[in-house]
């Protein structure tokens, strides 16, 4: 759970300081710094795993100003990280992101140039990647020049790549999603009007045995990453072993967990940590 307040760190020599701030907010700190975000949005994933994104107000500690923005945050040694930010369209800035990154890597573009651009970029004449490349050209020989267009170019089509990898991945999330809601559908119906499917949050499945003897019974009992255990009497269950032999196949993988809890008695068998079934997110 992402908290509404936080305070989150800036790494001085990484990209969100370097090259997000000085542009589009007009600073760069000299060390790392921690700056006080307060959430104004819902939290969404961002494109790449373990990173979020969402709107926020961001208090700068020495200025004692107060902007808002579209954050991007990730969790690293304990920390809240400062990924990204941008003030404009998610589309163009994404562009202008990789571009100006990669001009800057590659020593094409510094800094202090970003900090003398931030005007532009707050009136609207700098807000795409190529805005970015005329305005440094304005001032550079045209070898210089045509090396910033080669460095530019290399960056939109990595990131063309990057996109086009990111639809495919959310086009095969949101087919998997809609097998997932069909089962689950299936699996209500044979649940009966008496009882309430339960279904766990996502989670990777780490192990299943097999013959684990819980309460005098043989059991399959299955392990997930959060480190939690549940059970299924498979002389009941699991007869002819048909769901055992899928979690088996499932491991290493995310998954949900179901449990069938009786309408007139709540929790019955879900906080015992017995399951009925197990299926790949």
């Amino acid at each position: 759970m992402i908290p509404y307040e936080m305070n989150v760190l800036v790494k001085q020599n990484e990209h969100c300081n370097l090259d997000a701030f000085p542009l589009r907010f007009g600073f760069s700190f000299s060390q790392d710094k921690y700056v006080k975000l307060r959430r104004l949005s819902e939290v969404e994933n961002a494109s790449s795993p373990g990173r979020w994104k969402f709107s926020a107000s961001m208090h700068h500690p020495e200025l004692r100003a107060t902007q808002e923005a579209t954050f991007v945050i990730c969790r690293r040694d304990n920390d809240y990280i400062m990924v990204t930010a941008w003030r404009n369209d998610i589309n163009t800035e994404y562009y202008l992101s990789e571009v100006m990154k990669s001009l800057r890597k590659s020593g094409e573009l510094t800094v202090d140039e970003l900090l003398d651009m931030h005007s532009r970029y707050i009136v609207g004449d700098l807000t795409e990647h190529a805005d970015l490349v005329k305005a440094l050209s304005e001032k550079r020989s045209k070898e210089e020049i045509h090396r910033i267009n080669c460095k530019a170019d290399e960056a939109i089509s990595v990131v063309k790549e990057e996109i086009e990898v990111l639809k495919n991945n959310y086009n095969r999330l949101q087919k998997q999603k809609s097998i997932l809601e069909d089962k689950l559908n299936s699996e209500r119906a044979a649940a009966g009007a008496n009882n309430k499917v339960i279904v766990t949050e996502p989670n990777t499945l780490v192990s299943v045995e097999l013959n684990v003897k819980r309460f005098n019974s043989s059991c399959t009992a299955i392990t997930l990453g959060s480190g939690q255990r549940w059970f299924m009497k498979t002389s009941t269950f699991d007869k002819n072993g048909q769901i055992t032999e899928y979690a088996k196949t499932l491991v290493g993988k995310q998954v949900v967990v179901t449990s069938w809890d009786p309408i007139n008695d709540p929790g019955k068998w879900s906080s015992q940590g017995y399951f009925r079934n197990v299926h790949l997110l």
